[in-house]
């Protein structure tokens, strides 16, 4: 994958994984997985944490059907309502030592899922009229 991230234009010097702790929940707005797995362990762990954690697709998919133009946490809400129920058949698939194919369709994944959600996020709102 940091053969993947360099390609596009990313440098992963500097990544360090670490474990998921209640501060850095405490401290997201939105907490994305790849696997339903892991957000089913994130769910069971925190469960007050619940509203904020979402399958990398099912966050997709949900704003896709989102119709408003909310920003900020009135997004993140609308989102939570409109979810469709995670499943495995939304995993991204982990490239670890599948090699540089896999790598690439990983990453065209998340790029095209963080195609949708950045500016959704990011964009301004609409001025008041």
């Amino acid at each position: 994958m940091a053969e993947e991230l360099r390609a596009r234009g990313g440098d992963p010097l500097g990544h360090v994984s670490r474990c998921l702790t209640r501060e850095i929940l405490d401290g997201a707005d939105v907490v994305l997985t790849f696997e339903f797995a892991q957000r089913i362990r994130i769910v069971e762990r925190w469960p007050d944490q619940a509203i904020k954690v979402f399958g990398l697709h099912q966050f997709t998919e949900a704003l896709g059907r989102v119709g408003s133009q909310a920003r900020g946490l009135a997004l993140l809400d609308e989102v939570y309502g409109t979810a469709r129920p995670d499943g495995i058949n939304h995993d991204v698939a982990d490239p670890y030592r599948r090699g540089a194919a896999a790598a690439r369709v990983c990453a065209d994944e998340v790029d095209a899922a963080l195609a949708v959600i950045v500016p959704a996020l990011t964009a301004p709102a609409p001025a008041a009229r």
